[in-house]
Protein backbone atom coordinates (compact mmCIF):
# COMPACT_ATOMS: atom_id res chain seq x y z
CA UNK A 1 0.00 0.00 0.00
CA UNK A 2 1.38 3.39 -1.12
CA UNK A 3 2.07 6.06 1.51
CA UNK A 4 0.15 9.11 0.30
CA UNK A 5 0.61 11.26 3.32
CA UNK A 6 1.77 14.95 3.66
CA UNK A 7 5.21 16.00 5.40
CA UNK A 8 3.42 17.20 8.13
CA UNK A 9 0.53 14.22 8.48
CA UNK A 10 3.84 12.32 8.85
CA UNK A 11 5.79 14.61 11.44
CA UNK A 12 2.52 14.28 13.62
CA UNK A 13 2.10 10.57 13.72
CA UNK A 14 6.18 10.04 13.98
CA UNK A 15 6.68 10.57 17.30
CA UNK A 16 3.89 7.89 18.44
CA UNK A 17 5.07 5.87 15.68
CA UNK A 18 9.21 6.18 16.99
CA UNK A 19 7.91 4.99 20.48
CA UNK A 20 6.49 1.80 19.50
CA UNK A 21 8.92 0.68 16.94
CA UNK A 22 11.71 1.64 19.58
CA UNK A 23 10.27 -0.07 22.24
CA UNK A 24 9.23 -3.31 20.07
CA UNK A 25 12.61 -3.47 19.25
CA UNK A 26 13.90 -3.13 22.74
CA UNK A 27 11.33 -5.81 24.38
CA UNK A 28 12.28 -8.39 21.90
CA UNK A 29 16.51 -8.19 22.42
CA UNK A 30 15.39 -8.41 26.69
CA UNK A 31 12.90 -11.52 25.26
CA UNK A 32 16.11 -12.62 23.37
CA UNK A 33 18.73 -12.41 26.21
CA UNK A 34 16.62 -13.81 28.71
CA UNK A 35 15.42 -17.28 26.60
CA UNK A 36 17.40 -20.38 25.07
CA UNK A 37 18.39 -20.07 21.51
CA UNK A 38 16.53 -23.50 20.58
CA UNK A 39 13.03 -21.90 20.97
CA UNK A 40 12.98 -21.19 17.31
CA UNK A 41 9.27 -20.80 17.10
CA UNK A 42 9.09 -18.32 20.57
CA UNK A 43 12.15 -16.59 18.24
CA UNK A 44 10.35 -16.05 15.02
CA UNK A 45 7.10 -14.94 16.63
CA UNK A 46 8.64 -12.48 18.92
CA UNK A 47 11.16 -11.15 15.94
CA UNK A 48 7.55 -11.10 13.52
CA UNK A 49 5.73 -9.06 16.39
CA UNK A 50 8.81 -6.47 16.15
CA UNK A 51 8.94 -6.18 12.44
CA UNK A 52 5.24 -5.82 12.36
CA UNK A 53 5.44 -2.78 15.72
CA UNK A 54 8.42 -1.11 13.29
CA UNK A 55 6.52 -0.98 9.88
CA UNK A 56 4.56 2.52 10.48
CA UNK A 57 8.06 4.28 11.48
CA UNK A 58 10.03 2.35 8.65
CA UNK A 59 7.37 3.40 5.82
CA UNK A 60 7.54 7.37 7.86
CA UNK A 61 11.15 7.14 7.45
CA UNK A 62 11.41 6.43 3.72
CA UNK A 63 8.62 8.38 2.67
CA UNK A 64 10.56 11.14 4.49
CA UNK A 65 13.61 10.43 3.23
CA UNK A 66 12.78 9.38 -0.29
CA UNK A 67 10.39 12.50 -1.14
CA UNK A 68 10.54 15.20 1.27
CA UNK A 69 14.48 15.38 2.10
CA UNK A 70 14.44 18.72 3.36
CA UNK A 71 11.93 17.81 6.23
CA UNK A 72 14.79 14.81 7.33
CA UNK A 73 16.47 17.49 9.95
CA UNK A 74 12.34 17.91 11.56
CA UNK A 75 12.07 14.11 11.39
CA UNK A 76 15.94 13.77 13.33
CA UNK A 77 14.42 16.38 15.55
CA UNK A 78 11.55 14.68 17.13
CA UNK A 79 12.51 10.99 16.72
CA UNK A 80 16.64 11.78 18.32
CA UNK A 81 15.60 12.21 21.77
CA UNK A 82 12.58 9.55 21.61
CA UNK A 83 15.78 7.38 20.93
CA UNK A 84 17.73 8.68 23.50
CA UNK A 85 15.17 7.96 26.35
CA UNK A 86 14.52 4.65 25.30
CA UNK A 87 18.10 3.48 24.12
CA UNK A 88 20.07 5.55 25.80
CA UNK A 89 22.18 6.30 22.94
CA UNK A 90 22.13 8.09 19.52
Amino acid sequence: MEDLRSPEQILTAVADEAKTAFNAELDFFEWRAEHESHDFPGLMKRYLQWVEAGEPFACSYARIAREFPQHMWRFKEIVLPIQREIFGTE
